[in-house]
């Protein structure tokens, strides 16, 4: 939870290449597979989970007296989201708001075609879109390569 904190905060104070700061926020918790219930406990308990385990909470719930101000200010308006591509089980990454971070391209709209089979009587169908991703502003995500 502290490491998370810390992480939000630095992406408040994400600067441009004049040392000017661009006013980024977080949107959204990028996690593995492997930390959906860590992400779960912290943006879903009203109270801090660090205040519970370090006054020796058994009961594996949180501490009421501590807000937990990730949930309370709304830091990650979108939640978190679960990549099951993601190989190192302790790394998260965090999407900000910065314009131009990652971007995708419609190449080529979709089209669709459609004819009949003169040996067999049956519609044929087909389909072609094409994309293109990329990333224009490596201030669009921020790391944690995690321990």
């Amino acid at each position: 939870e502290s490491t998370l904190e810390t992480a939000l905060t630095n992406v408040q104070k994400i600067k441009d290449d004049r040392g000017i700061l661009v006013g980024a926020s977080a949107v959204s918790l990028h996690i593995p597979v492997d930390s959906w219930a860590i992400a779960d406990r912290i943006l879903s308990s009203p109270g801090n989970t660090q205040a519970s385990a370090a006054s020796g909470a058994t009961s594996g719930g949180f501490n009421t007296n501590a807000i937990n101000a990730t949930r309370h200010m709304g830091m990650l308006p979108e939640g978190y989201h679960i990549n099951r591509r993601f190989s190192d089980t302790t790394s998260y990454f965090i999407k900000t708001d910065v314009p131009n971070g990652t971007k995708m391209f419609n190449r080529s709209p979709l089209q669709t075609k459609m004819e009949p089979d003169f040996d067999t009587g049956n519609l044929r169908f087909k389909a072609r879109e094409r994309y293109s991703f990329g990333v224009s502003d490596w201030r669009g995500f921020f790391g944690s390569l995690g321990s």
